[in-house]
């Protein structure tokens, strides 16, 4: 498909519209609550990636993700790590 062609270009333009239509009618940021539900950690000293499960664990000033990790048997100098609330990655190849 051309990017210049009136059907490249009507293409485009109605993906902006339903984005535009999606965004206003189902995904109001105000409402949204994120809560995180996954801590995945990047080992770097055994070369592998762990996902732990974080939705009914409690994290304050005391209890925090990197206590969490360390109890878990990583040390902290060798990973780095994410929350999020998605449970998969994507394979990006």
């Amino acid at each position: 498909m051309n990017l210049n062609s009136d059907e490249s270009k009507k293409f485009i333009d109605n993906l902006e519209k339903w984005l535009e239509k999606w965004a206003k009618d189902t995904y109001d940021i105000q409402e949204v609550k994120w809560e995180p539900l996954f801590l995945w950690v990047f080992d770097y000293a055994d070369g592998n990636i762990y996902r732990y499960r974080i939705k009914n664990v409690t994290f304050d000033d005391e209890y925090t993700y990197e206590t969490y990790i360390y109890e878990a048997g990583h040390t902290l100098d060798d990973i780095e790590y994410m929350v999020t609330s998605e449970q998969m990655f994507i394979d990006g190849n």
